[in-house]
């Protein structure tokens, strides 16, 4: 009985370990950080405030992106 008793309790914890998943990885989250880039301000009083292929949207240079 005893026996029986001390399986289902292994098993129990053993599920309880496997239905969480383990330790959570956050070795991708630098990374991810590391791709981010800065928008380049508009530059006042310039005729051209953004580089080549950007738009000028609130003293914030964005990508321009036709449809």
């Amino acid at each position: 009985m005893r026996e029986l008793l001390l399986r289902g309790v292994g098993l129990t914890a053993l599920l309880i370990m496997a239905g969480c998943g383990g330790p959570v990885d956050e070795s991708t989250e630098p990374e991810l950080g590391s791709q981010e880039q800065e928008l380049p301000m508009c530059k006042v009083d310039v005729p051209k405030p953004c580089p080549t292929g950007y738009v000028c949207i609130g003293r914030t240079c964005y990508p321009n992106v036709e449809p």
